[in-house]
Order: structure tokens, then sequence, then C-alpha cells
């Protein structure tokens, strides 16, 4: 049985990582049958502490990209097959785009606008106690704050 790891239900959606989603996505697109075990506790058993990661039948996969090579690899070998590989290409064009610069700034209107901010801090962190609920979530945004800001999208 294949087993997806992610954070579980978060701000309206089925997982608040869109690399969870992307891998969600192309197991149900693949008709790939699969189980979602989403709690944020999995980060911490996560390989890279990182979420996603899948457990196929004890082969544990890490990185939405490198999970979903396998999954075509083992399961899914012909998924692409219909395009040509100018298609390919371009497809991989718009993975990558998505991947390393509209995650940056889903993440910048997510943690760092103000207008976004609250109901992203109440969801993610609104049921911890205080004086966690006020400490943690400042600690975080600044980190990521500072992620965003390096990255270059947050200048």
């Amino acid at each position: 049985m294949i087993t997806l790891y992610g954070f579980g239900p978060g701000l309206g959606m089925y997982d608040p990582s869109p690399f969870v989603l992307k891998v969600a996505a192309f197991l149900r697109l693949a008709n790939i049958d699969y189980r979602y075990n989403g709690n944020v506790n999995y980060v911490f058993k996560a390989p890279k502490k990182k979420l996603p990661y899948l457990d196929d039948n004890g082969t544990i996969v890490c990185d939405s990209t490198f999970i979903i090579c396998h999954l075509k690899d083992r399961y899914a070998s012909d998924f692409d097959s219909h395009l040509s590989p100018q298609q390919q290409a371009v497809a991989t064009l718009i993975s990558k785009s998505l991947d390393e610069n509209f995650y940056w700034c889903l993440v910048y209107f997510r943690w760092i606008d103000s207008a976004s901010w609250p109901p992203v801090k109440n969801a993610l962190f609104g049921k911890l106690p205080f004086p966690l609920s006020t400490i943690v979530p400042l600690v975080a945004r600044r980190g990521v704050s500072k992620q965003v800001y390096q990255q270059g999208t947050g200048r």
C-alpha cells in the first residue's frame, strides 16, 4: 500500500502544502491507489524533516519531484507518453516555475502579507496554548520572512 504523508487539512484545503497537493493530484490523475496520512507531527518523522514523503510498501521517497518520478517509474511509465518532446519540455518548464517561483509568492501572501497573516496564523497556530500561541507564530513568521527575503521574492 502506498501512503502519502502530509500536514493534514488546513486553510480550507485537503492539505495546505502545494507540494503535498501536487503529489496527491498526480496519484489521482494516474489512478494509483493510496492512503493519505495528514498530521503536522509527521514532519518530525520525515527522513528529511520535510513533507511530503511517500511510503511505497517500505520504500521511502522524499521530495515531491522525486516522489512523482518514482511513481512514474513504478506505476505509470506511460503517463506522459501522449506528449511530444516539445510538450514534455513545456510541462517541465511549467512545473519548475510553479515549484521554484510561484511557491514563494504563495509563501509571501500567506506569511508576510498583513491582510492574509491573521487567518493563516489562526489556522496554523490557533490551537496552541498561551503563551505558545503568541511566541511560536512570531518566531515562525520571522524565519519565513528571512527565507522569503533571501530567496528574493520578499525584497
